[in-house]
């Protein structure tokens, strides 16, 4: 347990203090932003979907109200 918190402070030493010539790049990091697109690609996903529902839903109730005269009553 001590290894892996000594660990973790050597991780959180290279965040704080970075290599010349740039920010530290850690695979945690990469693995993080990695999640974070995916998750964006997905939601974009889904909300494209939600858009296209949304246009057939509506072109599906126009042909209902026209071919039942758009008054409730069948």
């Amino acid at each position: 347990m001590e290894e892996a918190h000594n660990r973790n402070e050597r991780e959180i030493e290279k965040t704080n203090h970075p290599p010349p010539g740039g920010p530290a790049r850690s695979p945690r990091g990469r693995n993080e932003r990695r999640k974070r697109r995916e998750l964006d690609d997905k939601i974009t996903q889904l909300a494209a979907a939600q858009l296209v529902t949304e246009e057939k839903f509506k072109e599906w109730l126009e042909v209902e109200t026209r071919r039942f005269g758009g008054n409730g009553q069948h």
